[in-house]
């Protein structure tokens, strides 16, 4: 049959074997656990931008409104500005939290142009 030195030899090749495919897999698992924690601290920082992004134009939309009057288009400048802002960051965020951001930017610039009309048809409009 089969001699002991044949029989040593194939289970030591087995044995080797399933070590590298073990190593190998934990490799693997190690490499999609780093682009993970990548991809989170990623997203972190793509939502913290947004977020920065969006408060910083409604606080320029107000105070806009309370100092002398600017126009329209810094306020077009700044929407364009959040808009490219959400463009390159639209990888990391979800759909909901794109749309989201989105309908804040446009509801923020709709109520900086209605106060803006008010204003000059010569309504003070205390709200």
């Amino acid at each position: 049959m089969v001699s002991d030195t044949v029989l040593v030899g194939l289970l030591t090749f087995l044995g080797t074997a399933l070590a590298t495919a073990a190593g190998l897999w934990q490799w693997r698992r190690a490499q999609a656990r780093d682009a993970r924690a990548d991809f989170r601290a990623r997203r972190v920082t793509a939502l913290t931008e947004v977020w920065e992004a969006l408060s910083a134009l409604e606080e320029e939309q107000r105070t806009a409104l309370t100092g002398p009057d600017s126009g329209g288009a810094a306020g077009s400048d700044r929407l364009t500005r959040v808009n490219l802002l959400l463009l390159r960051r639209s990888p990391f965020l979800l759909a909901d939290e794109q749309e989201w951001a989105l309908a804040f930017a446009r509801h923020v610039a709709e109520i900086d142009t209605l106060i803006r009309a008010e204003l000059a048809a010569g309504r003070p409009g205390e709200e």
